[in-house]
């Protein structure tokens, strides 16, 4: 580690795995937030393979990149960069982070105004703009650690008891002296580090960051909560992509931890707990995990299945009068030929992206019906032991036709393929995402808006779409236009102003998306780099109510 004096103010040590777009977008905010301070990027690449590196190299040669030939862990790679940082503090920050453009400002100015602080974090958002409770905790005893998996602290937040594990009792918006702060985002004293040595790298992933606090404090040095300003935090996006079993990984640094730090009865409590529920959550996980997976993939495949061997029975139904007038052998070499029938449909569906990114394509339904039918004539028309009523087989087509490609044309008007979307920005990059979407994604989204706060270009058109103001009321604008989504060309606008569309959209159920800079160089929304602030809060049933407000009784405003 280097103890040499030099000009540099802060070091921002990212560790990186597999989150180019993310850590793209945290570059560009870290740009927009050096103001007049000297500050040194450092990237730690844990063997991407998505080219984080090269995009780094190409868009930030300033920025130095330590490439690592496997994942160490995160511990490991902060260290690597510890050892040769230059600045008067250490930025440990995470890559699925925004930072506001006077966040790196802020807590340095905190760090040189008070020098018994060894760490320092801010404030921290989650993408709805609520606050993420790890951004100030305690140390975990067992009474604090069962309150919070038993949900308690929840529901007595302000119990300085039951609440003790998140601190929930204490002000978000003061600042405290606390046990430790969010591993997301913290600045540490050269000093500190100096003292109490770098991270223990027998934690993989979890942990290290709140190993660290409790050597500092047992130092004698101060953790500080500093909510003057804030970062949003896009929590675990980074985490997700290691091949490791997160469950698995979280508990053992809970082991290590107590383990390390406790010993008695606490330690025995510590460890019944911890071993307790390494099982029951890896138990849950698991089941929770198949379960969803195996709803997500089944339910529209069975649901067309359920059509195409319905429509057959009406159909035959219509043409001979009655099912009950078929003998046993019918029956059977009905069965046989309806199940191939059916496999030859359902092949069409899959190949034509049904149960991918056209699930709610009618267009694509009706042509993978239709080619579906062509192969089943064919079958018939050569293949005598196939052979089957061409009357059965075309109504049955159309049956399906109107069917299936009928619900997925209503599903996906009243759920939102179609979505109605503002873009913030009129620069070069939203025209590029205007394209984008307007040719590629026409099935998916309606630009309907563009939002500037440039008055030369503001009542312009851009492809006959209006520019609207964007110094007035955010939620008029949103709510006036009926808006579904809002895609932030992230390159026109401040973060602060990404902050306050998180708030409205978050409080009138419309979706936000940033977009990359590579954006323009796609050609679908599948290679398009999306960056989605959490989960779109709008439900279906909400938004075939709204939809139904907006024909009923309000008037469509373009």
């Amino acid at each position: 580690m280097s103890h040499q004096k030099t000009h540099i103010d802060l070091s921002l040590i990212i560790v990186n795995y597999n989150v180019r777009g993310f850590l793209e977008a945290l570059l560009r905010s870290v740009t927009r937030s050096m103001d007049e301070l000297e500050v040194e990027v450092m990237v730690v690449d844990n063997h991407s393979s998505d080219g984080s590196v090269e995009m780094v190299r190409s868009q930030y040669p300033d920025v130095l990149v330590i490439e690592n030939k496997d994942n160490p862990g995160f511990a490991t790679a902060n260290n690597q960069a510890l050892k040769e940082y230059q600045g008067r503090y250490a930025c440990l920050v995470n890559p699925d982070v925004l930072l506001q453009e006077d966040t790196l400002r802020t807590i340095v100015s905190f760090m040189d105004h008070h020098p018994d602080v060894g760490a320092a974090g801010c404030k921290v958002l989650n993408p709805d703009g609520s606050l993420q409770l790890a951004c100030r905790r305690s140390m975990p005893t067992p009474m604090s650690a069962f309150f919070k998996l038993m949900g308690l602290s929840r529901l007595f937040p302000k119990n300085r008891l039951i609440g003790a594990y998140n601190m929930t009792y204490l002000d978000p918006d003061t600042t405290h002296d606390v046990d430790a702060v969010s591993g997301s985002f913290m600045v540490v004293r050269r000093e500190t580090i100096d003292d109490v040595g770098l991270l223990d790298e027998s934690f993989f992933m979890y942990g290290e960051d709140l190993d660290w606090h409790y050597r500092m404090r047992k130092k004698g040095w101060r953790v500080c909560y500093v909510p003057e300003t804030r970062i949003v935090h896009y929590k675990g996006e980074s985490s997700k992509q290691s091949p490791r079993n997160l469950t698995v990984e979280f508990y053992r640094a809970m082991y290590l931890f107590a383990r390390k730090h406790r010993s008695g009865y606490g330690l025995r409590i510590m460890t019944w707990l911890i071993h307790g529920l390494i099982t029951l959550g890896i138990i849950l996980k698991g089941a929770a995990s198949i379960t969803t997976g195996l709803l997500r993939q089944t339910t529209l495949p069975l649901v067309d299945l359920f059509i195409i061997n319905i429509t057959p029975l009406i159909a035959t139904t219509i043409r001979i009068g009655s099912l009950t007038s078929l003998d046993e052998h019918s029956v059977i070499s009905y069965l046989v030929v309806h199940g191939t029938y059916s496999m030859v449909w359902m092949s069409c569906f899959y190949l034509t992206g049904l149960y991918g990114h056209r699930r709610y394509s009618a267009a694509a339904a009706a042509t993978a019906i239709t080619i579906g039918f062509v192969i089943i004539a064919a079958i018939t028309f050569f293949t005598p032991a196939f052979a089957f009523s061409r009357a059965v087989v075309l109504m049955a087509w159309v049956m399906n036709l109107f069917i299936i490609a009928g619900w997925r044309c209503i599903a996906g008007r009243l759920i939102g393929a179609r979505r109605r979307t503002l873009i913030v920005g009129t620069d070069e990059m939203a025209r590029a995402i205007q394209a984008n979407v307007q040719n590629a994604l026409n099935d998916q989204y309606q630009v309907v808006a563009f939002l500037d706060s440039d008055p030369h270009v503001i009542g312009t058109k851009i492809q006959d779409v209006e520019v609207f103001d964007g110094n007035g009321h955010l939620s008029n604008t949103l709510d006036y236009h009926h808006i579904d989504e809002v895609i932030v060309a992230s390159t026109s606008v401040t973060y602060q102003d990404i902050l306050r569309l998180v708030s409205a959209c978050t409080r009138l159920g419309v979706g936000l998306k940033l977009v990359s800079d590579d954006t323009q160089k796609s050609d679908t929304l599948e290679t398009v780099s999306l960056v989605d602030v959490g989960e779109d809060p709008l439900t279906s049933f909400q938004r075939i109510i709204r939809r139904g407000l907006s024909k009923g009784g309000l008037r469509e405003r373009d």
